[in-house]
């Protein structure tokens, strides 16, 4: 992608002050030596939730939700920004947001001693195609996409086709991921389960 590309599709936002927000930060290094900041909302349960943020959002950003959101759901949430993003070293662009989820991923498993078969991948927005290449690339418990894109022509023509200069192409790679399927369904009562 190029650079006037990058600059629209990785738009990280400025605001933010990290400092106010009275939590820890992990710093994760990646293969390329760029420091990603994460935060680990760590409520002692069995599964932990890796978040993969949309375009322009930071962990300032969504701290407080996600905080609620694991009290909620009674599951650990792992937040990081991109490269470029928040308090994370190095540049935004498609490359990089997928090394730092790798980075984060195999920090999650190494160091915190959390189970593969445990760990569910949120991608929301750009975050999906983080999500989805992790979620094909490492093992997982499930995957949850939000809003999730289907490739960047897609988005900017909305056609179906897929082409081979496209890029960030959940299209094609969802298809090769054929663990789990989630259908979230209307329902009266807990009775119809």
């Amino acid at each position: 992608m190029g650079n006037i590309l990058n600059k629209i599709i990785f738009n990280a936002p400025h605001e933010g002050i990290y400092e106010k927000l009275d939590i820890d930060f992990i710093y994760i290094e990646t293969e390329d030596n760029e420091k990603i900041a994460a935060h680990y909302i760590n409520r002692n349960n069995l599964l932990t939730v890796l978040f993969c943020h949309g375009n322009s959002e930071n962990i300032y950003m969504l701290y407080d939700y996600f905080y609620e959101v694991s009290e909620i759901w009674n599951v650990n949430i792992l937040l990081y920004d991109y490269p470029g993003y928040g308090e994370s070293t190095g540049v935004a662009n498609e490359e990089n947001m997928y090394k730092s989820g790798y980075a984060v991923y195999d920090y999650m498993v190494n160091t915190l001693n959390i189970k593969p078969e445990t760990i569910i991948l949120y991608g929301r927005s750009i975050g999906s195609c983080a999500a989805v290449d992790i979620a094909i690339n490492r093992k997982v418990k499930g995957v949850i996409l939000q809003s999730a894109i289907l490739s960047l022509f897609n988005i900017c023509f909305k056609t179906r086709y897929i082409l081979p200069f496209d890029s960030l192409c959940n299209i094609k790679k969802v298809s090769s991921y054929l663990y789990i399927s989630l259908y979230i369904l209307p329902i009266r009562n807990y009775t119809e389960i």
